[in-house]
């Protein structure tokens, strides 16, 4: 199913079969429809692989604390990892602050943690001798760039998106749609 035959088949549920009056926003309610799904976190990630990244950070040498930007395109931050011998954990920004009080909150020899605020995703490894990890792993859900989707790109052969999770973004959007204000019909009185 191409990104034009998903947007044909949203306008014929909303009962626009030559798509004159909603061809301004079924795309974007599509790619909308898509982020909400990914967020909610009801699908599985084999159902949209190109969307579920796995990339590196090279961090080199961590100590104390230390930030990195976000990866491009990113729609939500999932998990940090490192290499088998170095355990993760995420924390909130207030145990990070406790732990600059507190010692024994403190991250151990083979411990990373790192919390995420509206910028930057922090990494923080033991406060005096550091840490050498190489790489950080960060695992997050990608925003749809319907820009790659051109006219002969099937979503579910070539892309590998689940045909459920297809039709599951296009009932939301139908619905996203059919719920907006200034596209409802206007009944006039008499």
């Amino acid at each position: 199913m191409t990104f034009t035959e998903i947007k044909r088949e949203i306008a014929k549920r909303l009962g626009d079969n030559d798509s004159k009056k909603y061809r301004g926003v079924i795309g974007n309610s599509f790619l909308q429809a898509i982020c909400e799904e990914l967020v909610s976190g009801e699908c599985d990630p084999v159902e949209y692989p190109e969307l579920y990244v796995e990339e590196s950070l090279n961090v080199g040498e961590v100590v104390g604390r230390q930030f990195y930007n976000y990866p491009s395109k990113m729609l939500k931050l999932i998990d940090v990892r490192s290499r088998a011998d170095i355990f993760t954990k995420e924390i909130t920004k207030e145990e990070y602050e406790r732990m600059q009080v507190e010692e024994a909150f403190r991250p151990a020899l083979n411990e990373i943690f790192w919390y995420q605020d509206n910028k930057y995703i922090w990494i923080i490894a033991e406060f005096n001798k550091g840490l050498i990890p190489q790489f950080i792993f960060t695992v997050y859900l990608k925003n749809p760039d319907s820009s790659q989707w051109n006219f002969d790109v099937d979503l579910i052969e070539d892309l590998k998106y689940g045909r459920n999770f297809i039709y599951k973004c296009i009932d939301k959007a139908v619905a996203n749609i059919a719920a907006m204000p200034m596209l409802r019909p206007v009944t006039q009185g008499k």
